[in-house]
């Protein structure tokens, strides 16, 4: 499948956008009731810039861990559904993605949509711009941390003038551990091609606390780590990537 740099798949785009309009939709009510965090109209406007970033994170991750760590998907996926699932395993060769590119991968995703993060109608008789987003992305064992850089500008309806630049959040699904039991499968399976252990393998994901599923596919094996103790709006996080068989 070919795809050019920059351009997502379109269940991306609406999922994306669909959630953050209704978590948008959503504070916004808790706002009118006074139930908001933040001091003034401008600590509102850094709030909805937090809630709406919190939002396109999970969306990036969760498309991240369906597509085998590739957002923008590469030449080497099978598609399966709406998805483009990246070969770790290419008819015996490991071309499974670094954990820099999964980390480039959200940061590319981040500064294209953060900026969707601008419906500023919601702050009526205020005078808000926004410049461009650049996201740094850290993925440890069991957590990961995203930096934005985004400097947006909120002049009040006094006048009052209030900036803010670096948004930044914690989230704790354990990409690192699942990312490393993915190479392990992938090394495991490369090995041994005709007979490898899926008991091994098994043991592997439980030692990890993670569950794994293969099932065959077309030309190719597809995996899904599920983890259990990663959570994206109360589903189990999941992990698929593809091996092409010779």
């Amino acid at each position: 499948m070919n795809t050019k740099r920059g351009q997502v798949t379109l269940f991306v785009i609406i999922a994306t956008l669909i959630i953050v309009g209704v978590i948008a939709m959503f504070y916004f009510t808790t706002l009118n009731k006074g139930q908001a965090l933040g001091v003034g109209e401008a600590g509102k406007v850094k709030s909805y810039i937090d809630l709406c970033i919190q939002q396109t994170t999970e969306t990036g991750l969760q498309s991240l861990g369906w597509q085998g760590g590739y957002i923008y998907p590469k030449n080497e996926s099978i598609k399966y559904g709406l998805l483009d699932i990246s070969y770790w395993d290419y008819s015996g060769q490991d071309i499974s993605p670094s954990l820099n590119t999964l980390e480039n991968q959200l940061s590319m995703f981040m500064n294209e949509f953060v900026p969707y993060c601008n419906d500023w109608s919601f702050f009526p008789g205020m005078n808000i711009t926004a410049g461009n987003a650049l996201t740094k992305t850290v993925i440890n064992k069991d957590y990961l941390t995203i930096d934005v850089k985004w400097p947006v500008s909120v002049i009040d309806k006094n006048n009052r003038v209030t900036s803010f630049e670096q948004f930044s959040k914690k989230f704790y699904i354990r990409i690192g551990r699942i990312y490393n039991v993915s190479r392990q499968i992938v090394a495991e399976e490369i090995k041994n091609q005709n007979n490898f252990c899926i008991s091994c393998i098994n043991d592997l994901a439980f030692n990890n606390g993670l569950t794994v599923n293969m099932f065959y596919f077309e030309d190719s094996l597809i995996f899904t780590i599920y983890d259990m103790s990663s959570k994206i709006n109360n589903t189990n996080y999941e992990f698929k990537f593809a091996n092409k068989l010779k």
